[in-house]
Parts: C-alpha cells; sequence; structure tokens
C-alpha cells in the first residue's frame, strides 16, 4: 500500500484522498483506506461523512442530525420497525454525556459496510454498532448500550378508543390537571402534549416491577420503565405493555399539587383535541386516517383563524408573526408560559412589556436566571393573540430541539391556547381558534 502512494502513511494518503480535515479518530484513516478498492472514493467520503454526523448527533443527543441517517426500517435492538421517531429520540435523551467515540472496526458485510463504535465515558468503554448500506442509511443502530427505550409490549399494548371523551379540567399555575386510573388507584394527571407517551411519577408505589434505565457505564438518575395493568382516562383504556416512569417531584413542589403521572401524546393521537379554557373543559373526537371527526360535533362558537402546522415527533410546529417577523413555534398544553429563544429578545423589545427577570425551572430541577415579558401582539393564522407571557431562554427549548430534532424558535402553551377554543388535529395537521366568549 505504501508502494502505491508513493511511499507515503496510509494516514498521509487517506488525508489527503478523502479530503478529510478533523481526524481526532486516527484509526478510521486506516480503515477507510482500507476499504477504498469495496468502496470507492465518492461512497468512501460519503461514509466517512456520515460517520462523524452519527458521533456528533450522539454526543449532543440531537435526533436531528440522526434522523436524515436512518433506514425507514431500521433496526433497533429488538423494537419494532418503523418506529424511528418515536424510539430514537428517547434513547438520545437517556444516553448519559460520552467523553469520545472511537471507530475500532470498518469492514464489508456484502453490500453492508459494518462500523464498530468504542462510547468512553469516565475512562470505562462501552461497545456498539452501525451497519450502513449501499445508498448510505443506516439499516441497524446498536447503539443502546443498556438503554430501555420503548419495547414492541409498549408500542402494540392494546386500548380501547370511544369515539368522543368530554375530559372536565382544572389549571394548576397553567397546566391541565385531569383525573385518570392507573392500576385500579384514581389520581390527578397532567394533560401535556409536549410529552411523547405515558409516564408515570416513580415515587409513587403503584407499579409491579421498575427497573433502572440504563446508559452507557451508568444508570439514569431517579428515571426507570415498569409494567401496567390498566390505565383509564375517561373511557380511553389502555391494558398491559410497559410505560416510562421519572421522578416528577420537582413539579408537584412547583405546582403544589400531588399527581400520579403525565399524559402524553401516545394516549391521545387518534383523536382531534378541543381545549375550552372558559368551561374548563377538554373534548377529544376520534378521527379516522384522513383526520375526519367519526362522530361530527359542530362548535357553535366563530372560527377566528386557522393554520397548518408540521407535525415533528409528536410537536405541532406551527408560523407565530410578532411584527413583521415570523417564528416556527412548537405547540405544547403543558407549557404554563411560552417560551422563546433569549436571542430574539433585543429584536422583540418595541413589540413587549413589563419586561423583568424572573427563573425558570428545567427538567433536572434546575434554576436558571431569564428574561420574561408580556408580548403586545402575536398572529396565528389570522388570529390576534394579546399579552402572551413569554419566556426567553433556550436552555429548556434546546431540550426539545436537541432531543426531538425541532428546530423551533420557541413554544406557544397556555397563555396563548387560553384565548381561545383551540382545536387541534394531529391527521390533518391543523389548528384551528374559535371565539369562546
Amino acid at each position: 500500500m505504501l508502494t502505491e502512494f508513493g511511499g507515503k502513511s496510509p494516514e498521509i494518503c487517506a488525508i489527503k484522498l478523502l479530503n478529510i480535515k478533523n481526524h481526532e479518530n486516527q484509526n478510521i484513516l486506516f480503515f477507510l483506506l482500507a476499504l477504498l478498492p469495496a468502496l470507492g472514493k465518492s461512497q468512501l467520503t460519503s461514509l466517512h461523512t456520515s460517520i462523524e454526523q452519527v458521533k456528533q448527533a450522539l454526543k449532543k443527543r440531537d435526533y436531528s442530525l440522526l434522523q436524515p441517517l436512518l433506514a425507514a426500517d431500521v433496526k433497533i435492538g429488538d423494537f419494532p420497525r418503523g418506529k424511528n421517531d418515536l424510539v430514537v429520540p428517547q434513547i438520545l435523551q437517556q444516553l448519559p454525556a460520552i467523553d469520545s467515540i472511537l471507530i475500532t472496526s470498518l469492514t464489508k458485510q456484502g453490500n453492508d459496510t459494518l462500523v464498530l463504535l468504542d462510547f468512553i465515558r469516565n475512562n470505562k468503554h462501552s461497545d456498539n454498532q452501525l451497519v450502513f448500506n449501499q445508498q448510505g442509511k443506516i439499516t441497524e443502530l446498536g447503539i443502546l448500550g443498556g438503554v430501555r427505550a420503548l419495547s414492541s409490549k409498549q408500542v402494540n399494548r392494546k386500548t380501547i378508543l370511544p369515539e368522543e371523551v368530554i375530559l372536565p379540567f382544572r389549571v394548576s399555575k397553567g397546566i391541565i390537571v385531569v383525573d385518570a386510573e392507573i392500576n385500579g388507584i384514581k389520581g390527578k394527571f397532567l394533560f401535556d402534549s409536549g410529552a411523547p407517551d405515558l409516564i408515570l411519577n416513580s415515587k409513587d408505589n403503584l407499579t409491579q416491577t421498575a427497573n433502572k434505565l440504563k446508559g452507557v457505564n451508568g444508570e439514569i438518575k431517579n428515571s426507570g420503565s415498569t409494567k401496567i395493568d390498566s390505565f383509564c382516562l375517561s373511557g380511553i383504556k389502555i391494558m398491559g405493555g410497559d410505560i416510562y416512569t421519572m421522578d416528577l417531584s420537582h413539579l408537584e413542589k412547583k405546582l403544589g399539587l400531588k399527581f400520579l403521572g403525565i399524559i402524553g401524546y401516545e394516549v391521545y393521537k387518534e383523536y382531534e383535541l378541543r381545549f375550552n379554557y372558559f368551561k374548563k373543559e377538554l373534548h377529544l373526537l376520534k378521527t379516522d386516517s384522513a383526520g375526519t371527526c367519526i362522530r361530527t360535533v359542530a362548535i357553535p362558537e366563530r372560527l377566528v383563524g386557522s393554520s397548518n402546522f408540521k407535525l415533528i415527533q409528536h410537536i405541532p410546529v406551527v408560523e407565530s408573526r410578532i411584527g413583521n417577523t415570523t417564528y416556527k413555534m412548537g405547540i405544547d398544553c403543558g407549557a404554563a408560559g411560552n417560551l422563546l429563544d433569549e436571542k430574539y429578545l433585543e429584536t422583540l423589545i418595541p413589540y413587549c412589556k413589563r419586561v423583568k427577570n424572573g427563573a425558570l425551572i428545567g427538567a433536572e430541577n434546575k434554576s436558571n436566571k431569564v428574561k420574561v415579558a408580556k408580548i403586545k401582539r402575536s398572529i396565528i393564522g389570522g388570529a390576534n393573540f394579546k399579552n402572551t407571557r413569554t419566556t426567553f431562554s433556550n436552555s429548556s427549548l434546546d431540550q426539545f430541539n436537541q432531543g426531538f430534532g425541532l428546530g423551533i424558535d420557541g413554544l406557544i402553551g397556555y397563555p396563548t391556547l387560553k384565548q381561545y377554543i383551540s382545536c387541534i388535529n394531529y391527521k390533518q395537521k391543523k389548528i384551528s381558534f374559535y371565539s369562546g366568549k
């Protein structure tokens, strides 16, 4: 090989041949060069770029970097295929910080390429693997390293979904609180469209078993998963399967409320949601594959505006205009206040009032200093929203963007949704607003 490249070392040849600028892992250069006869320069360059992108995605826990590289039917442990958007973000969120990722082997297997990875964290090692097909897509994502994500029993659990559910609720500091029942025990649950699925408060001993969530060489603190017998939300029933558990005591303290868990997207994704904060009532209407409500129930109030949205993971992303600028906003009924990236504050000062200092408590129960203001006017789909309380921060927003690959500028929650009867149709990807006074 030295003769073939004029006596230069394989490392130098690989750098020049593939135009590699960053080569933190020296071993990959030798592996790439050894594969040159089998793959060719173009395919090899693409493979190197993809591997580096995977490494960045895992280090940053950023699904948006990983998503375009995944085959639609990628194999992820023993989880059902075709559930990438549901399973992978939760796996990434569970991964503890990785100090470095090394390539330990690169080999051809028929038309595929097998990449062996070594995750290093606190001087401990963990073996993982990727398989790329000829099109450069990942067909096997072997990065679980002990992480427990959605199991096949959880995804394929049995459900009973009535055509119509009317759910009374109360609002606790901007958060919707409903009554539900799990394993025969009745209690309060938070209704949160920002949550991907049903989550049980782990401090309550309601479960049959508790398995610690494990990441690379370590446990995820205060998290786990458990099997349930049944869950009932005013006629909506889930029988069997696994659900996540998490210590939510810091949220209980913040809300001044004891609750059993959080109800997320997977529970109600087959429904159109109609939020009526005036009557403190949530109306769920089951939809067909086209998003048409199976049972027709007219809304007597006047339509004020409507907008199509993009559904990224479980989050609807809609355009909101403030002044002359349009922002991409995720809709989250579990957000007590609206949220915008702090980089927009200076630009939006003319459209704000009562700008002051505040604190935002994140998922890790840490308090961050932020700016809080009321935005005088914003527009979504022709509907006007006035004096929406908004926090300017990027810490919580980064968790959404990196964990679910959203790429949003902010979140809209209670301050916006409470101003009208707000209807979200997930299958038609449309939000509508009706006058409620």
